[in-house]
């Protein structure tokens, strides 16, 4: 039976080539959604590599430099994300091109994903899409949107929302959505739906 690893980073900016993770989270649940297995931690910077955090990140996240002192390498966190996920897990991101972006650069790419942003493009195409404004909508709590943990906690409540509606494009899809520019196309992709085209359709 299949299991779901959900994982939360937050970062130094979206670039995945330019920037690195400084807040990393996972919870993997079996098929029922019951709790296996949790980790957390606060990301150190990578020494004489990182640029300070930009005011942004510290408004958008509540993050600062001191809190990152005594977090574990970034290699070292996504190396224990990745020792989550086995044959049968299937990896769950708000934005799934995102975070398994940060991955790839450590040479993790899961068979199986889905990307709760873009399920819920299905269901409400041409709106806006944070965690933060779906959890809104739907009535899921999201006790601190942009901390790892608080947002993996919430995808899962997504998810399991999502999974009691009829969504057609579950594992391994994409929405392409207009006026963002998609950085990263995870590996076992299936098709990278558009967003406009979509909703056309629906």
């Amino acid at each position: 039976m299949k299991n779901y690893v959900v994982i939360g980073l937050e970062t130094t900016g979206p670039n995945y080539k330019e920037e690195q993770i400084i807040e990393a989270a996972v919870i993997k649940y079996d098929a029922n959604f019951k709790e296996m297995s949790s980790f957390h931690s606060m990301v150190c910077f990578n020494r004489g590599k990182a640029k300070p955090l930009s005011d942004y990140v510290k408004k958008l996240t509540g993050i600062k430099e001191s809190d990152l002192i005594n977090g574990m390498s970034e290699k070292g966190a996504i190396l224990l994300i990745n020792n989550f996920i086995d044959n049968d897990s299937v990896l769950v991101a708000q934005d799934a091109s995102f975070d398994l972006a940060f991955l790839s650069k450590y040479d993790i790419y899961p068979d199986s994903y889905i990307c709760t942003k873009s399920l819920t493009a299905q269901m409400e195409p041409s709106v806006f899409f944070s965690l933060k404004a779906i959890c809104r909508r739907f009535c899921i709590q999201l006790h601190h949107a942009h901390r790892a943990l608080a947002d993996v906690q919430a995808t899962t409540e997504l998810l399991k929302y999502i999974f009691q509606l009829e969504v057609k494009y579950i594992e391994n899809y994409l929405m392409k959505f207009v006026g963002r520019e998609m950085n990263f196309i995870p590996a076992n992709t299936i098709k990278v739906l558009d967003e406009l085209e979509f909703s056309k359709e629906n």
